[in-house]
């Protein structure tokens, strides 16, 4: 076996940082930023040239993303930093595709954003083939001050992100602990009260309240979500001691989870039976949809607003809008079961790697990593998920901005709060950089730890900074309050998230990965659906390990216990 070559894990502590920065009241009483205090804007002399210009890949979200010249966001941009955009956005469900064609024929442009490169596409692209722009040298003070910063106050950061060979190949996302961002369940507390039970604590009470529903409704799924949508098998899986993240389908059992303190892949383990079984049952009954894998998200969002299931694997806002609805809904415990005592929840990394690039190729790389430094400011994390102030010239007209309330210190959306967009999430994707933070800082302030992004927005607005609280009349943070009740005090966070291995080793995994994941998947659907008897399901891990299964899970165990002897 290859030997580990570097591994790094993203700790999941709550940061809070921010630049000292002030707004100056204008004339008119608004609001004016001196971009110099929050950046080194403008870099460009507002030409089309080619000295002047950046080409950007961007993610965008099919149903909510609009055209990059339609939004407010990169037309500011543009007149704010004085540069040249050329723009491509690449919808979420082509990135993969996009990614491979322009690494295999070379025109790749300057920036990537929002593409998810992992750590072995790191050590590809960059550490092997060269493509990727090696940053260490632009992370200066001169160049980049804002991630210089970052580094300087938490240097255990810039090792996260370094890669095997010494050299850093993306640039990270500095994510403040905020409740929510983990795996969620929630429960339908109209339906528990019909049928008078309590949210479960137990995996055998979440059986039995899901049995009570369907008796009282007997043309309902209780359990809500489906294989290629919201998954809610990760809520069982977690029941019976797994923990795991929600990426990479990790939450399905099919890649490493922890349990005991021990590494493991689920699906190739033997208490993964005992899941199956209870899934199994859950089919037979229908409990969960009979399309359970066939159905797409939108159907999965229909049975929700429909009111067809009593328990869902996500919040329920964006499909049921109006308040009185999304605030029948609340979290759910960490369940313990006969096979884990411990009531526990896998907390989300605060620090993610992957999500901002620039090409080799790139004509003025200096001047693309001063653009994206801005990113790692106050102004800049702010502008790019909320954007500005209502009381600020930089509306340009394209966004009606952001108000603070005078008694409670809350900040609510203009283009919300009047019926333009019919939620916070929408509007931010339609009007913001199109797609949730990849990169830069993200609700927190740099060197500030007692700073929160509602402090930053209070800033900005010029209003006197209060301690955050929570509107139960918005979706968002509606379900965010109710598992920072239910959720928060049970997370843990020892998982190694972030694992670079060389590149060779890279290659035997994927290999490995290539026949093992989808074995897993398949049989799984099998043996929930009845294709397979579980009868067979030692004969399942025979030919499991056939498939090198345990040659896979050693490469990963080598890492974990790198992980436990750095700690």
């Amino acid at each position: 076996m290859k030997k580990l070559v570097s591994l790094v894990l993203a700790l999941a502590v709550l940061l809070s940082l921010a630049p000292a920065a002030f707004a100056r009241e204008a004339e008119e009483g608004r609001n004016f930023y001196d971009y110099h205090d929050y950046s080194q804007f403008p870099l460009g002399d507002g030409s089309d040239s080619a000295e002047n210009t950046i080409s950007v890949a961007v993610r965008s979200d099919p149903t909510y993303s609009a055209d990059a010249w339609d939004t407010w966001f990169w037309p500011w941009m543009k007149q704010a930093s004085g540069l040249n955009f050329e723009i491509e956005q690449v919808l979420s469900t082509a990135i993969g595709d996009r990614k491979n064609l322009m690494f295999v024929s070379g025109d790749i442009p300057d920036v990537m954003i929002g593409f998810g490169f992992s750590t072995s596409q790191l050590v590809k692209y960059g550490q092997v083939e060269g493509q990727l722009l090696a940053l260490n040298d632009y992370i200066t003070p001169e160049i980049m001050p804002y991630l210089s910063q970052w580094f300087e106050d938490y240097p255990e950061y810039e090792a996260l992100c370094t890669a095997p060979d010494g050299n850093i190949y993306s640039f990270p996302c500095f994510m403040a602990y905020n409740p929510g961002n983990s795996e969620r369940f929630f429960w339908n507390t109209n339906w528990l009260n019909e049928v008078g039970k309590e949210i479960p604590n137990t995996l055998d009470e979440f059986l039995d309240v899901l049995y009570a529903m369907k008796e009282a409704r007997p043309d309902s799924y209780p359990l809500g979500g489906g294989a290629n949508g919201d998954d809610p098998r990760s809520y069982i899986l977690n029941a019976m001691g797994y923990l795991a993240p929600t990426s990479s389908n990790n939450d399905k059992g099919y890649n490493i989870a922890v349990r005991n303190g021990e590494l493991v892949i689920p699906g190739g383990d033997e208490l993964y039976k005992e899941f199956l079984t209870i899934m199994h049952q859950l089919y037979e009954d229908e409990i969960i949809n009979p399309s359970f894998f066939s159905m797409e998200k939108t159907a999965i969002d229909a049975m929700i607003a429909e009111d067809k299931n009593g328990a869902i694997p996500i919040y329920a806002y964006l499909a049921t809008p109006e308040v009185e609805k999304f605030q029948q809904w609340t979290s759910g415990y960490p369940l313990t079961s006969e096979w884990n005592d411990t009531k526990q929840w896998l907390a989300a990394s605060t620090l993610n790697i992957g999500g901002c690039v620039v090409s080799a190729d790139c004509a003025n790389p200096e001047l693309a990593c001063r653009w994206i430094d801005f990113f790692f400011g106050d102004l800049g994390h702010l502008y790019q998920w909320n954007g500005p102030a209502a009381n600020n010239d930089d509306c340009m007209g394209l966004t009606k901005g952001y108000v603070i309330d005078p008694v409670t210190g809350a900040s609510t959306y203009v283009d919300v709060t009047d019926g333009t967009y019919e939620s916070n999430l929408v509007r931010n994707y339609a009007q913001m950089m199109g797609f949730f933070n990849v990169f830069g800082a993200r609700g927190h302030a740099l060197g500030n730890p007692d700073m929160t992004e509602l402090n930053i927005m209070q800033k900005f607005y010029g209003a006197e900074m209060t301690e955050s609280t929570y509107d139960l009349t918005n979706g968002d943070q509606h379900y965010r309050y109710s598992m920072l009740q239910a959720i928060t005090p049970y997370e843990v966070s020892d998982f190694p998230y972030i694992i670079y291995f060389d590149d060779e080793t890279n290659n035997i995994i994927s290999d490995l990965a290539s026949v093992i994941t989808p074995y897993i998947e398949t049989e799984t659907a099998k043996f929930i659906t009845g294709v397979r008897d579980l009868s067979e399901f030692d004969t399942y891990l025979e030919e499991l390990k056939a498939l090198d299964f345990d040659t896979y899970l050693g490469y990963y165990q080598e890492a974990y216990d790198a992980y436990l002897a750095a700690k």
